[in-house]
């Protein structure tokens, strides 16, 4: 998780716009920082607590790159952060998370968000991106089954997410819905991350005063 105390300000908060004190201002800048870091730290936990076998990145990268994919012949493999670069159609593509059940010849392609709110605009654009990676992966990978899936995390019923894009609407799932899939407890993650929640409560409410 995030810890607030740890959002370092880099120029003058936009939310003077609203609030006459600045250190008010401040700290809703850094509670923002906070929320878009840990939407990035939780694919860094899925990662840790996953109980697949994880593929680690390529060689001096940080993400695993699609020449260096290995699908398993049996098991389920967690692959963090796959890159296609230089294919007609995917070019410069990154996914957030793909796991490969060996025994089903499913390869999932996962777009990881922590909450369930999206402008039309993105919807469309992540709806666009797993569609075409998953076209190319089948077409690369006849013999595997390839299924988008967008996780909202926090999501506790897909009916109430704002994801406008209708044709995407079969692939959203709650982070409790996708525990098999990604190897992981949904309360054993939110575990983990709950002593940051607990002393953002503190650091904002002292802060705030």
């Amino acid at each position: 998780m995030a810890l607030i105390r740890e959002s370092i300000l880099k120029k003058e908060s936009s939310y003077t716009t609203i609030f006459s004190d600045v250190c008010v201002a401040n700290l809703f800048t850094q509670a923002h920082s906070a929320m878009i870091r840990a939407g990035n730290e939780l694919e860094e936990l899925l990662t840790k607590h996953t109980r697949h076998s994880v593929q680690p990145p390529s060689k001096k990268k940080k993400s695993v790159y699609y020449e260096d994919l290995i699908l398993p012949m049996s098991g389920c493999t967690f692959i963090p952060k796959l890159t296609v670069k230089g294919y007609p159609g995917v070019e410069n593509t990154n996914l957030d998370i793909a796991v490969a059940d060996g025994d089903s010849k499913i390869i999932y392609t996962i777009e990881m968000k922590d909450g369930s709110n999206f402008d039309t605009k993105k919807s469309k654009a992540e709806r666009e991106k797993l569609q075409n990676l998953t076209a190319w992966l089948s077409e690369m990978h006849p013999d595997w089954t390839v299924v988008p899936k967008i996780i909202l995390w926090q999501c506790r019923d897909i009916s109430d997410a704002s994801f406008k894009d209708k044709l995407a609407q079969p692939w959203l799932t709650t982070g409790r819905s996708a525990e098999s899939i990604l190897g992981v407890t949904f309360d054993c993650v939110e575990q983990s991350r709950k002593a940051h929640r607990d002393q953002n409560v503190k650091d904002f409410l002292l802060e705030a005063r």
